[in-house]
Protein backbone atom coordinates (compact mmCIF):
# COMPACT_ATOMS: atom_id res chain seq x y z
CA UNK A 1 0.00 0.00 0.00
CA UNK A 2 1.79 3.04 -0.96
CA UNK A 3 1.53 6.11 1.03
CA UNK A 4 -0.74 8.53 0.51
CA UNK A 5 -2.60 6.15 -2.16
CA UNK A 6 -6.20 6.20 -1.82
CA UNK A 7 -6.16 2.71 0.00
CA UNK A 8 -3.59 3.74 2.54
CA UNK A 9 -5.97 7.39 3.53
CA UNK A 10 -9.05 4.44 3.58
CA UNK A 11 -7.12 2.52 5.84
CA UNK A 12 -5.86 5.11 8.60
CA UNK A 13 -9.20 6.77 8.45
CA UNK A 14 -10.85 3.55 9.73
CA UNK A 15 -7.84 3.65 12.11
CA UNK A 16 -8.51 6.47 13.56
CA UNK A 17 -12.29 7.07 13.75
CA UNK A 18 -13.42 3.55 13.73
CA UNK A 19 -10.52 1.34 15.06
CA UNK A 20 -9.31 2.94 17.63
CA UNK A 21 -7.76 1.16 20.71
CA UNK A 22 -9.01 1.19 23.69
CA UNK A 23 -6.66 2.76 26.22
CA UNK A 24 -7.70 2.72 30.16
CA UNK A 25 -6.34 5.90 30.70
CA UNK A 26 -5.06 8.84 28.95
CA UNK A 27 -1.63 10.71 30.83
CA UNK A 28 -2.85 13.86 30.77
CA UNK A 29 -1.08 16.74 32.18
CA UNK A 30 -3.56 20.04 31.42
CA UNK A 31 -4.58 21.50 34.61
CA UNK A 32 -7.60 23.73 35.28
CA UNK A 33 -9.30 26.67 33.14
CA UNK A 34 -7.71 30.16 34.06
CA UNK A 35 -8.70 33.06 35.15
CA UNK A 36 -9.08 36.23 32.21
CA UNK A 37 -9.01 39.92 33.22
CA UNK A 38 -12.03 41.52 32.67
CA UNK A 39 -11.12 43.20 29.56
CA UNK A 40 -10.22 40.16 27.75
CA UNK A 41 -13.67 39.95 26.17
CA UNK A 42 -14.70 37.40 23.66
CA UNK A 43 -14.00 39.69 20.76
CA UNK A 44 -10.86 39.60 22.36
CA UNK A 45 -10.02 36.07 22.47
CA UNK A 46 -10.96 35.49 18.99
CA UNK A 47 -8.54 37.89 17.96
CA UNK A 48 -5.49 36.65 20.18
CA UNK A 49 -6.51 33.30 18.47
CA UNK A 50 -6.53 34.50 14.96
CA UNK A 51 -3.66 36.79 14.76
CA UNK A 52 0.04 35.86 13.81
CA UNK A 53 3.20 36.47 15.69
CA UNK A 54 3.29 40.48 14.23
CA UNK A 55 0.20 41.33 15.12
CA UNK A 56 0.14 39.64 18.81
CA UNK A 57 3.00 41.64 19.08
CA UNK A 58 1.38 44.78 17.97
CA UNK A 59 -1.61 44.21 20.60
CA UNK A 60 0.77 44.16 23.44
CA UNK A 61 2.93 47.42 22.34
CA UNK A 62 -0.80 49.05 22.10
CA UNK A 63 -1.64 47.94 25.66
CA UNK A 64 -4.63 46.27 24.39
CA UNK A 65 -3.34 42.43 25.76
CA UNK A 66 -0.57 41.71 27.99
CA UNK A 67 1.58 38.74 27.45
CA UNK A 68 0.31 37.10 30.55
CA UNK A 69 -3.53 37.69 28.76
CA UNK A 70 -1.84 35.72 25.17
CA UNK A 71 -0.68 32.92 27.44
CA UNK A 72 -3.53 32.26 29.45
CA UNK A 73 -6.16 32.48 26.36
CA UNK A 74 -3.60 29.70 24.26
CA UNK A 75 -3.47 27.81 28.07
CA UNK A 76 -7.15 27.38 28.24
CA UNK A 77 -7.77 26.92 24.73
CA UNK A 78 -5.99 23.57 24.95
CA UNK A 79 -7.73 22.64 27.77
CA UNK A 80 -11.21 23.51 26.16
CA UNK A 81 -10.11 21.58 23.21
CA UNK A 82 -8.67 18.33 24.81
CA UNK A 83 -11.51 16.12 22.87
CA UNK A 84 -9.08 16.73 20.09
CA UNK A 85 -5.62 15.01 21.75
CA UNK A 86 -3.80 17.57 20.24
CA UNK A 87 -1.81 18.49 23.57
CA UNK A 88 -0.69 16.56 26.19
CA UNK A 89 0.77 18.32 28.88
CA UNK A 90 0.69 22.22 29.81
CA UNK A 91 3.54 24.08 31.46
CA UNK A 92 1.52 25.94 34.49
CA UNK A 93 4.21 28.12 34.68
CA UNK A 94 3.83 30.30 31.86
CA UNK A 95 0.93 32.66 32.74
CA UNK A 96 3.94 33.40 35.53
CA UNK A 97 6.37 33.41 33.29
CA UNK A 98 4.63 35.68 30.54
CA UNK A 99 3.79 38.05 33.21
CA UNK A 100 7.81 38.76 33.66
CA UNK A 101 7.91 40.03 30.24
CA UNK A 102 8.12 43.74 29.10
CA UNK A 103 7.45 44.59 25.28
CA UNK A 104 10.56 46.39 23.90
CA UNK A 105 11.18 46.81 19.71
CA UNK A 106 14.03 45.89 20.35
CA UNK A 107 12.93 42.12 21.12
CA UNK A 108 12.50 39.21 19.08
CA UNK A 109 9.17 38.48 17.18
CA UNK A 110 9.20 35.46 19.32
CA UNK A 111 9.43 37.17 22.62
CA UNK A 112 6.36 36.56 25.22
CA UNK A 113 4.91 34.32 22.61
CA UNK A 114 3.58 31.12 23.81
CA UNK A 115 4.92 27.71 21.37
CA UNK A 116 3.79 24.79 21.45
CA UNK A 117 6.75 21.68 21.25
CA UNK A 118 6.04 18.04 19.60
CA UNK A 119 6.93 15.68 22.45
CA UNK A 120 9.68 14.13 21.21
CA UNK A 121 11.62 17.59 21.33
CA UNK A 122 13.67 17.26 24.54
CA UNK A 123 12.78 20.01 27.17
CA UNK A 124 13.63 20.00 30.82
CA UNK A 125 10.38 21.77 32.70
CA UNK A 126 7.87 19.12 30.90
CA UNK A 127 8.21 15.41 30.38
CA UNK A 128 9.30 14.12 26.87
CA UNK A 129 7.81 11.40 26.15
CA UNK A 130 7.55 10.61 22.21
CA UNK A 131 4.24 9.50 23.43
CA UNK A 132 5.34 6.42 25.19
CA UNK A 133 3.39 5.92 28.81
CA UNK A 134 6.41 4.29 29.89
CA UNK A 135 8.27 7.41 29.71
CA UNK A 136 5.64 9.94 31.23
CA UNK A 137 7.54 10.97 34.20
CA UNK A 138 11.18 11.50 31.59
CA UNK A 139 12.74 14.75 32.44
CA UNK A 140 16.09 15.54 29.89
CA UNK A 141 18.84 17.04 31.95
CA UNK A 142 18.58 19.47 29.30
CA UNK A 143 16.99 21.23 26.82
CA UNK A 144 16.93 20.50 22.76
CA UNK A 145 18.93 23.29 20.49
CA UNK A 146 15.73 24.65 19.48
CA UNK A 147 14.57 25.37 22.88
CA UNK A 148 17.38 26.48 23.95
CA UNK A 149 17.19 29.10 21.03
CA UNK A 150 13.48 29.93 21.68
CA UNK A 151 14.31 30.60 25.36
CA UNK A 152 16.80 32.72 24.49
CA UNK A 153 15.07 34.79 22.51
CA UNK A 154 12.44 34.73 24.77
CA UNK A 155 9.47 32.58 23.42
CA UNK A 156 7.38 31.04 26.23
CA UNK A 157 7.37 27.51 25.85
CA UNK A 158 3.08 26.76 26.27
CA UNK A 159 3.09 22.63 26.19
CA UNK A 160 3.97 19.13 24.04
CA UNK A 161 2.13 18.09 21.90
CA UNK A 162 0.50 14.69 20.67
CA UNK A 163 2.06 12.34 17.92
CA UNK A 164 2.42 9.37 16.17
CA UNK A 165 3.90 7.49 19.02
CA UNK A 166 7.79 7.31 18.59
CA UNK A 167 7.58 9.37 15.28
CA UNK A 168 5.67 6.39 13.75
CA UNK A 169 8.23 4.00 14.22
CA UNK A 170 6.57 1.66 16.61
CA UNK A 171 5.26 -0.39 13.94
CA UNK A 172 4.27 -0.26 10.44
CA UNK A 173 0.77 -0.68 11.20
CA UNK A 174 0.01 2.55 13.19
CA UNK A 175 -2.45 5.30 13.00
CA UNK A 176 -1.01 8.66 12.38
CA UNK A 177 -1.71 11.04 15.24
CA UNK A 178 -1.76 8.25 17.83
CA UNK A 179 -0.02 7.38 20.86
CA UNK A 180 -0.35 5.52 23.98
CA UNK A 181 0.20 8.28 26.21
CA UNK A 182 -2.08 10.73 24.11
CA UNK A 183 -4.31 8.72 22.38
CA UNK A 184 -5.63 10.18 18.86
CA UNK A 185 -5.01 13.09 17.94
CA UNK A 186 -8.31 14.44 15.82
CA UNK A 187 -8.70 16.24 12.44
CA UNK A 188 -10.64 19.55 13.11
CA UNK A 189 -12.32 19.22 10.17
CA UNK A 190 -14.24 15.92 10.87
CA UNK A 191 -13.20 12.19 9.76
CA UNK A 192 -10.24 12.64 7.58
CA UNK A 193 -6.28 11.32 8.01
CA UNK A 194 -4.78 13.70 10.72
CA UNK A 195 -1.40 13.05 9.14
CA UNK A 196 1.71 12.02 10.76
CA UNK A 197 4.08 11.83 12.63
CA UNK A 198 3.65 15.59 13.92
CA UNK A 199 0.01 16.03 14.44
CA UNK A 200 -0.50 17.23 17.26
CA UNK A 201 1.34 20.66 16.51
CA UNK A 202 -0.45 20.86 13.45
CA UNK A 203 -4.01 20.33 15.28
CA UNK A 204 -3.22 22.79 17.83
CA UNK A 205 -2.53 25.15 15.23
CA UNK A 206 -5.46 24.89 13.03
CA UNK A 207 -7.61 24.95 16.97
CA UNK A 208 -6.14 28.27 17.46
CA UNK A 209 -3.86 26.75 20.75
CA UNK A 210 -1.01 28.32 19.82
CA UNK A 211 0.20 30.78 17.05
CA UNK A 212 3.22 28.74 16.14
CA UNK A 213 4.61 25.14 17.37
CA UNK A 214 6.86 22.94 16.59
CA UNK A 215 7.40 19.49 14.62
CA UNK A 216 9.96 17.14 13.89
CA UNK A 217 10.48 16.56 10.02
CA UNK A 218 11.60 12.87 8.85
CA UNK A 219 9.95 12.35 5.63
CA UNK A 220 7.22 14.26 5.60
CA UNK A 221 6.18 14.42 9.36
CA UNK A 222 5.75 18.45 9.55
CA UNK A 223 4.42 19.00 5.62
CA UNK A 224 1.93 16.34 5.49
CA UNK A 225 -0.26 16.94 9.18
CA UNK A 226 0.15 20.58 8.23
CA UNK A 227 -2.08 19.83 4.55
CA UNK A 228 -4.18 17.60 6.03
CA UNK A 229 -4.76 20.20 8.77
CA UNK A 230 -4.97 23.41 7.00
CA UNK A 231 -2.06 24.93 8.30
CA UNK A 232 1.68 25.99 7.21
CA UNK A 233 4.59 23.44 7.75
CA UNK A 234 8.13 24.90 7.20
CA UNK A 235 10.58 22.36 6.78
CA UNK A 236 14.03 23.26 7.99
CA UNK A 237 16.85 21.58 6.41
Amino acid sequence: MSFNSTDYLHDQINKQYHQQPKLTRLVSMLGEFLPLESNITDDVIKQIITSDIDTLQTLVKQQRVSYADIATVFYNRAILHKDYHAVMSLNHAVVEEAKQCEYSDDHDPLYGIPVLIKDNVSTTDLPTTAGAVRLKDFYPNQDAEIIQSLKNKGALILGKTNLSEWANFMTTDSANGFSARGGQTMNPFGDYDVGGSSSGSAVAVTLGLSTVAVGTETAGSVIYPASQNGVVGLKRH
